[in-house]
């Protein structure tokens, strides 16, 4: 077996050529590629070698990594072989005239089936707060809209288009004064964000980042959630310290923490390695080590569940929102 076929792609980009695959093109950074495919010995990212790579799998980089003025900071598409040519050239003799409309005039409503969906959610959101007190948290099934609007937008921003913008912005100006609205806030601005800009907005995840190790549990496990829906947007080196700590001094949604962080390593033995070299705050040391003990002897992946569990229901809310079907109350 020939090099090529035994390479395995990091979690992150074999998500991606799977989307690819299925005709959802999506997005990383330059430096998020590059990386990706450095380390291990393998020495510094040959471009050449990431295309060969990629092409054996069916998927092509769009712009390419060398293309003149790519930035390391610059977004690079990961599409379907043959298709990368495929531009919405409004000259182009076999584009769609509505898909045309789409990506030429912004105030178009969007025609498209996850536009559609992405309003639907957006009225059932609405629905739900509407009958909710402004003075406590949002209900549990607005929590499950919001998060199911944040993983649609995350993931096919490219083909939504800015149609439904309208509508997140309803829901952003339906928040009413409260202890509440910055935490019920933050997950729509992220979803206008992914909406108007592929491009991820670093401030909104850093806030996202920063929540996760938060003294309030109820917000600090809200923001697990979020942080699941837009995981490979996180930066991963900023976040595992903040959710290791979290293992050694914070009583509630403990297992968030841990299933979260196992979600950002392919590799379990550096996570092993990662959290044993941790120096955890004065005077949890030994909870800590407890703590460590009882996740190795259950599995790190076992505490992903729950998080698992919510994004399954997501995607749930989000395929009945495409059908338009009763149980989605649509």
């Amino acid at each position: 077996m020939d090099e090529m076929t035994e390479f395995h792609f990091p979690a992150h980009i074999e998500e991606r050529i799977v989307d690819a695959g299925r005709g959802r093109p999506r997005s990383l950074k330059v430096q998020t590629i590059l990386s990706a495919f450095e380390g291990k010995g393998r020495g510094k990212a040959d471009v050449a070698d990431i295309n060969s790579k990629l092409a054996a799998r069916g998927v092509v980089l769009d712009p390419a990594l060398d293309a003149p003025g790519i930035g390391l900071n610059d977004l690079i598409h990961f599409r379907p072989l043959g298709q990368a040519e495929i531009d919405f050239d409004p000259e182009g003799p076999d584009l769609d005239p509505v898909l045309r409309d789409l990506h030429t005039d912004a105030d178009a409503p969007c025609p498209t089936v996850a536009g559609l969906a992405m309003d639907r959610l957006c009225d059932q959101w609405l629905a739900e707060m509407a009958v909710a007190p402004p003075i406590v948290p949002a209900p549990h099934a607005a929590d499950e809209l919001c998060l199911a609007c944040l993983l649609l937008a995350r993931e096919d921003n490219l083909i939504i288009g800015d149609g439904p913008l309208a509508r997140v912005s309803e829901c952003l100006a339906s928040l009413v004064p409260g202890p509440y609205k910055q935490v019920d806030r933050l997950p729509w601005l992220l979803v206008a964000s992914y909406l108007a800009d592929p491009e991820v907005n670093s401030d909104l995840v850093e806030r996202v980042q920063d929540l996760l190790g938060c003294a309030g549990s109820s917000v600090r496990g809200w923001f697990h959630y979020v942080a699941w829906m837009i995981r490979p947007d996180l930066d991963a080196d900023a976040v595992r310290p903040i959710l290791l700590g979290n293992l050694a001094d914070k009583l509630g949604f403990v297992g968030l923490s841990t299933g979260l962080l196992a979600s950002l390593y392919d590799d379990k033995e550096e996570l092993d390695a990662f959290a044993a070299d941790f120096t955890p705050p004065e005077g949890f040391e030994e909870q800590y080590l407890d703590r460590i003990r009882q996740t190795r002897e259950l599995e790190w992946n076992w505490f992903t569940f729950n998080l698992r569990l919510s994004e399954a229901t997501c995607r749930e809310l989000i395929w009945r929102a495409v059908r338009g079907s009763k149980a989605a109350g649509i």
